[in-house]
């Protein structure tokens, strides 16, 4: 499941299909969740995680990267990651400093989950600059 539908996340999407994942992309902004931008999700949701109601299904999700570029919905899709699933996979986009400040703004009394459940900054560092080498 990827949170965001901005242009990094497109690249992300597409590599995720293409290795056989059925990629799921939330955005709550409409001219974000296009499937003309996301071809290959197999599901576009229009949500945002203080709104949610129900049409993101957070129960049996493998992996999730959390790219929204709001630090607010980061936290709180992170708060709900944390009651509804258990991912084997949790990235956070950003540097380490928008990582803690992401784990501060959480709504969750154990910070230990999120040391042991949360990569950031998510994937490898490999000095790309444009959306597809960052994917």
């Amino acid at each position: 499941m990827v949170f965001g539908g901005g242009a990094d996340a497109r690249p992300l999407a597409s590599i995720a299909s293409q290795i056989g994942w059925r990629t799921t992309v939330v955005d709550h902004r409409s001219a974000y969740v296009r499937p003309s931008s996301f071809p290959e999700a197999v599901k576009i949701i229009k949500d945002s995680p203080e709104n949610s109601d129900g049409k993101t299904d957070l129960k049996y999700i493998d992996a999730a990267v959390l790219m929204t570029h709001n630090l607010k919905f980061d936290a709180q899709w992170l708060s709900l990651l944390y009651r509804h699933s258990g991912p084997k996979y949790i990235g956070l986009l950003g540097p380490l400093s928008r990582h803690k400040t992401v784990q501060d703004m959480m709504d969750i009394d154990d910070g230990s989950w999120f040391d042991t459940h949360v990569s950031g900054p998510a994937g490898l560092d490999i000095g790309g600059e444009l959306p597809e080498s960052i994917a």
